[in-house]
């Protein structure tokens, strides 16, 4: 009866620390199980930041572009404003002197 009962307590004693071990490994896997999600996470933060970025970049390349050509226009404009004020002063030029020459 007592090697049953010591053969009992060596089995118990066995399993306990088999779980325990199995605790440690189920501990040990979790942590890196964590640290390896918590270094995807940053990753993916890192890559959506990049991704960010570059599509800020692209959207203020584009605002530029836009008023890069705005200003184009108005300056082609401002040019032919220039240029029909400066015929229309050559023309007044014109007119005084053709009123001063028949006068």
């Amino acid at each position: 009866d007592k090697l049953s009962e010591k053969y009992a307590r060596e089995k118990k004693e066995a399993l306990e620390e088999k779980e325990r071990e199995l605790q440690r490994e189920h501990k040990a896997l979790m942590e890196v199980a964590q640290s390896n999600f918590a270094k995807e996470m940053e990753s993916a933060k890192e890559s959506l930041r990049s991704q960010m970025e570059l599509k800020a970049a692209q959207m203020l390349d584009s605002r530029l572009e836009e008023q890069a050509a705005t200003l184009r226009e108005l300056s082609a404009e401002d040019k032919m404003v220039t240029l029909q004020e400066t015929e229309l002063k050559h023309k007044e030029d014109i007119a005084k002197l053709r009123a001063e020459f028949d006068a």
